[in-house]
């Protein structure tokens, strides 16, 4: 049945379902989408991103990935637009404090001017934040919902330019995902909710929970679905069949329990390349200190808490290639100070760069041609 929502039950005797009366109100959200190359925000996009901001908008940018947020934060910035970035690649200290900021102008109380946040997939859930207008690069739809929930999400006085509901999604120019393909790899997810969109124009909940979701993650092949994608599609089913198939024989193995540190636990918990953390300590007059300038000491008796709060957690690869690193009880990258808000360091053919405003980024040098 297509009812939402929907209580099912499996057993021995097979499939029994009901259904219960839906008690949730209609809500409608406007999608506009915007073939863009690499899902990237173009100038106009953001000037209109701007233009909306400076009207009295609370305006959402939601990315894929980390290193588009923090470009596009650094792109309004240099306009002069109210702008701050939001995403996971921040010292658990800083992330802290701009969590908490972030609910105080975003949140059910928030108020003053229009403001734009460039954030990352940490606004898809737990915080309670509520914007007025939402430019998102294209994802599953399943998780373009918890982005449009975020939308009008409460009743308040809204910008007079968005009475209603609206998002913007940055699409694809033809089939090229860009970098969001290392993000979300079921590319037959991702062209069927962009297709929806096309098709639709219109998100209505709550049943497009079911109509949509079910829609792009079934397993027959659409008539108009290009061979390309059903090609990735059985190369992506294959991929996800080899790791349940490893998972599998992890779990049914001799071994009867695992360290919290054994890689067989990664291989059960975790799809995808695991997340690294890294220690940030500021090199001055010869000794090592915490990028807020108080002493680094292995016998310091609250060290413990005060690494995980100077913790920045990156991609395990960008670790590996940093191999001088401490591997013991923690890896640090030591960076000298370059302004008050600002620490650089050159490391392994890169320079890392971390601002309490952006995050930690990295870019990597350039081959001579």
């Amino acid at each position: 049945p297509g009812s939402y929502p929907l209580v099912s039950r499996a057993d021995e005797a097979g499939r029994s379902a009901w259904t219960t009366e839906t008690v949730a109100p209609e809500r409608r959200v406007k999608l506009e989408l915007l073939p863009s190359p690499g899902l990237k925000a173009s100038d106009e996009v953001l000037a209109r991103v701007e233009q909306a901001a400076r009207g009295g908008a609370r305006v959402a940018m939601i990315f894929n990935l980390v290193a588009d947020a923090q470009e596009t934060a650094r792109r309004l910035l240099a306009r002069g637009a109210p702008v701050e970035a939001f995403h996971s690649r921040y010292r658990f200290c800083d992330r802290h404090d701009i969590e908490t900021r972030v609910l105080k102008r975003y949140g059910v109380a928030g108020h003053g001017q229009g403001r734009v946040l460039v954030a990352t997939q940490v606004v898809e859930q737990s915080l309670d934040l509520d914007f007025d207008w939402m430019v998102t690069q294209l994802c599953p739809a399943d998780l373009l919902f918890q982005r449009l929930g975020r939308l009008h999400r409460h009743d308040r006085p809204r910008s007079a330019a968005f009475p209603d509901p609206r998002a913007l999604v940055l699409g694809p120019v033809g089939l090229e995902l860009g970098a969001s393909a290392y993000v979300y790899k079921n590319a037959r997810a991702m062209w069927r909710t962009r297709r929806l969109i096309e098709l639709r124009g219109t998100v209505i909940f709550p049943g497009a929970y079911r109509e949509w979701i079910e829609a792009v993650y079934a397993g027959d092949a659409w008539s108009e679905e290009p061979p390309e994608i059903t090609a990735a599609w059985e190369k992506f089913d294959a991929e996800q069949y080899g790791k349940r198939f490893a998972a599998n024989s992890i779990a049914s193995a001799d071994t009867t329990c695992f360290n919290d540190t054994d890689g067989n636990v990664t291989a059960l918990t975790r799809d995808g390349e695991m997340a690294a953390n890294l220690v940030l300590l500021a090199e001055a007059g010869g000794r090592s200190m915490f990028l807020d300038g108080t002493a680094f000491s292995e016998t310091d008796d609250d060290l413990d808490e005060r690494l995980n709060m100077n913790t920045v957690p990156v991609p395990s690869h960008w670790v590996k290639e940093l191999s001088f690193l401490t591997q013991d009880r923690h890896r640090s990258l030591l960076m000298k100070r370059s302004s008050e808000r600002r620490w650089r360091a050159k490391r392994a053919g890169a320079d890392w760069t971390y601002d309490t405003c952006f995050g930690l980024e990295r870019r990597k040098h350039e081959p001579p041609a």
